[in-house]
């Protein structure tokens, strides 16, 4: 990976992506030091390079036993990198969705790092691609996921529109960014302040609506949901106003 012969990379990466879909080898790939030299290619001016470095870390970040060693080598950062700027590939973008809705949904510390990067507001935009349905759905899971953390509930809650954005994932017309947004709700509904201004904000009509979805997976989340929001009673009562 790391000679500057670019068939080489390319044929290694081609290697390492086949390894990469077998659980056993993932940790194997890590320890024998082969994020040292994929890291630098999630990144590379080589199109083909980058996008099959990409869906490699994507497939070793499955692993939660070596999500943090990843999060390590500074994967975050560099597939934030790809999620803006001008000329944005779309295959990449999504790509970097996807890897990072990997690396967010076992491992606080990689949460951590994204919150840190600014890595927040980038994903929440792409709620709104109109590109690809994918990568609405990745970035949906990876707003699902980082929310369980206390201080990104805070940020996204003193946002612009921060939890309108999160309250539309249970609006969307896709059934998975649905699923999404009612996981995000699931995760977000543990403190009562925070239940206040999910309640000013309109989130018990769509949770509510949820429970009729045609997705089991959806239904039991939203029932959890909103069997969490009830705790106090005084949030029952908003549910038999609705």
């Amino acid at each position: 990976l790391m000679t500057s012969n670019a068939d080489n990379v390319l044929h290694s990466l081609r290697r390492l992506d086949d390894l990469a879909r077998e659980r056993t080898n993932q940790p194997l790939i890590v320890k024998a030091g082969g994020l040292r030299g994929m890291i630098p290619l999630l990144n590379s001016d080589n199109s083909e390079h980058r996008l099959l470095a990409i869906e490699c870390v994507a497939k070793l970040a499955e692993n939660s036993l070596i999500s943090r060693d990843i999060g390590d080598t500074g994967a975050v950062e560099r597939l934030l990198a790809n999620l803006s700027g001008l000329g944005r590939n779309s295959a990449v973008v999504r790509e970097s969705c996807f890897a990072l809705a990997n690396l967010m949904r076992s491992s606080a510390y990689n949460r951590a790092i994204l919150f840190e990067k600014g890595g927040i507001g980038p994903v929440m935009s792409l709620l709104n691609c109109k590109d690809d349905v994918r990568t609405r759905r990745e970035a949906a899971s990876i707003l699902a996921s980082i929310v369980e953390q206390p201080d990104i509930r805070s940020y996204i809650v003193g946002m612009k529109k921060g939890l309108e954005s999160m309250i539309g994932m249970l609006r969307n017309t896709d059934v998975y960014v649905q699923l999404e947004g009612t996981r995000a709700m699931f995760n977000m509904v543990i403190e009562t302040d925070l239940k206040v201004r999910l309640t000013k904000e309109g989130f018990l009509e769509p949770t509510i609506f949820m429970l009729q979805s045609g997705n089991e997976e959806t239904i039991a989340l939203a029932r959890a949901t909103l069997m969490r929001y009830c705790q106090c009673d005084a949030f029952g009562t908003c549910i038999v106003n609705e």
